[in-house]
């Protein structure tokens, strides 16, 4: 430490020069504390200390708001998610349901188309118009075909047609 530096105390004597004046180190008026004990005693060092301290605890608030905004985040991420699997079940269920109702109207174009009755379209099987159709010209083979006209006369016992006074009273009677 520097000589100039140094105070004498009110203890030391100030006649006996054998003795060693004790000197206190002071803060030099134009620079910093010449000690660690009146470095750590300042108002400066104090002051940094607080301010390390509020830095510290801002920080732990920004990390704890960081924190919860990323489980938000995660939390939405997590919502959307559940609402688009919900909005592609729908996509696919009304995708089912149309290709249903697509795939019956062609059964029943390929069912009149072979001249196959409304009420057997229904049971043609395959996916494709090639395969319905392969299918009803199957089925239609297997139905006797009507020859065109009216339907068939109701025929009495001897096989001649019935008088249309006799279709009245069989009528009348069923009624009964």
């Amino acid at each position: 430490m520097d000589e100039d530096k140094k105070q004498p105390t009110d203890e030391t004597p100030q006649d006996d020069p054998a003795a060693e004046p004790k000197t206190t180190e002071t803060k030099t008026p134009d620079g910093p504390p010449d000690t660690w004990e009146a470095i750590y005693k300042s108002d400066r060092f104090k002051q940094l200390l607080k301010g390390r301290k509020d830095a510290e605890d801002k920080l732990a608030e920004i990390e704890a708001a960081a924190q919860k905004a990323e489980e938000e985040r995660l939390e939405q991420k997590e919502e959307w998610k559940q609402l688009a699997e919900q909005r592609g079940e729908a996509l696919a269920d009304a995708e089912r349901k149309l290709a249903e109702v697509s795939l019956n109207a062609l059964r029943q174009k390929v069912a009149r188309e072979a001249g196959l009755p409304d009420a057997l379209a229904m049971r043609l099987q395959g996916t494709t118009e090639e395969e319905l159709t392969q299918d009803a010209q199957a089925l239609a083979k297997l139905i006797p075909q009507k020859e065109g006209g009216l339907p068939p006369t109701p025929k009495g016992k001897k096989g001649e047609p019935i008088p249309d006074e006799e279709k009245r009273k069989r009528a009348y009677r069923s009624r009964l």
